[in-house]
């Protein structure tokens, strides 16, 4: 018996099963992404939080410079004086410093009024239907996969198909890294609107 075969038989006797497992799985791994993501960022926020700690007793560097490389460090991420003084001068500094790491597409800060303005064609309303957007196409392209590997199943069940299982499985894995990346932008716009209202 073939590898061909023992696969088509194995999706005869358990392919629906296994489809129903597909939603329960996905629900799964996504519960635990969610826990990951949350995971650090506490744990970027504990980070901030110290950060903050020693500035408070310490005071901010006078030296621009200094306290730039002193978040890039610690972060990996660049932040400018200003930002830093209006951040650390708001009642959520360390949420704040998360945020504004990925917003520098959608958002600038306006040092003269001390508030963050949208960039470019960005509006608060362009910004709150982006998100939106990001999050349909998010969940579409996770029912994309969901799609996919019923096609594999049920395409098994009638005889392995090598050219099926390849086109599906690439596309599964591309609409998986497309949904991640959709959320990871939502997360970004998220912050941007947040730091907007602040």
């Amino acid at each position: 018996m073939g590898i061909h075969q023992l696969i088509g038989a194995f999706a005869k006797e358990f392919g629906f099963t296994l489809l129903a497992l597909i939603p329960l799985t996905f629900f799964f791994f996504r519960k635990m992404y969610s826990e990951y993501s949350e995971k650090k960022e506490n744990d970027n926020i504990k980070n901030v939080e110290l950060l903050i700690q020693w500035f408070n007793e310490h005071g901010l560097p006078k030296d621009k410079f200094i306290s730039e490389q002193l978040i890039q460090k610690r972060f990996g991420f660049l932040i400018n004086y200003e930002v830093m003084e209006w951040i650390l001068s708001k009642e959520n500094p360390s949420s704040n410093f998360y945020k504004f790491r990925y917003t520098s597409s959608y958002i600038n800060f306006d040092s003269a009024q001390k508030t963050f303005t949208c960039k470019g064609k960005w509006t608060v309303s362009k910004l709150e239907k982006y998100k939106v957007f990001q999050d349909v196409l998010s969940f579409l392209s996770l029912f994309a996969v969901f799609i996919f590997m019923a096609v594999i199943i049920f395409n098994s069940q009638q005889g392995f198909d090598l050219a099926t299982f390849s086109f599906c499985g690439a596309y599964s894995f591309g609409s998986l890294l497309f949904s991640g990346a959709c959320i990871t932008t939502s997360l970004g716009v998220k912050g941007s609107l947040e730091l907007l209202k602040t």
